[in-house]
């Protein structure tokens, strides 16, 4: 990943995750990422601060640039902060408890500390494949309601943790002060 923002790579994936779940450790002070292959493989890939740092603006940039024609067309009296807040909240409220198990990771599955991201996208979504020091790599694909549902989780994490909030704009931190009824914040199905 550069200074600003993670890299596109088109190498192969060695696990292409169809779940995930995501939660913050306190014993680490990092974010695991535990996803589950189509055949039932499971992993966790830690996520330090300082890549996630680097991460979330260029996906929330991604989320800016999807709802900016929207915001256009609207135009002064909607602006583009209010439309990122409405889509926010309900990608959120769509984070139900029972929709699904949430993936389970246990001492025998792999685990491994992202190095990097690599990160690619299109108008039907976005790409991010981690990549460790030894060049594993695992990733999924995100369409944009299950991204904005991914960073909801995120940035729960980072409120968990303490961390700084500043890479977060001001509609995310307001949908993120309000609890969504019967949520599970921890886990996104990817189909």
């Amino acid at each position: 990943m550069s200074e600003d923002t993670p890299s596109v790579s088109t190498k192969p994936l060695a696990q292409e995750l169809q779940r995930v779940r995501t939660e913050y450790s306190i014993p680490e002070d990092r974010l695991r990422l535990v996803g589950e292959d189509r055949d039932g493989n499971r992993i966790a890939i830690w996520l330090t601060f300082r890549l996630l740092q680097r991460l979330v603006p260029v996906l929330l940039k991604y989320l800016d640039e999807q709802l900016g024609e929207q915001a256009e067309k609207a135009g002064p009296t909607l602006k583009l902060g209010d439309l990122q807040e409405f889509a926010q909240a309900s990608a959120k409220s769509a984070l139900r408890r029972g929709d699904s198990e949430p993936v389970h990771w246990s001492e025998g599955d792999s685990q491994w500390l992202a190095n990097s991201v690599d990160y690619s996208s299109s108008k039907q979504g976005v790409r991010l494949v981690f990549v460790s020091a030894a060049e594993q790599r695992a990733g999924f694909v995100m369409p944009a309601p299950l991204l904005r549902q991914w960073l909801t989780i995120v940035y729960s994490g980072y409120r968990q943790a303490g961390w700084s909030t500043a890479v977060w704009p001001e509609w995310m931190e307001a949908v993120g002060e309000k609890p969504a009824e019967g949520a599970d914040k921890s886990h996104v199905v990817l189909h």
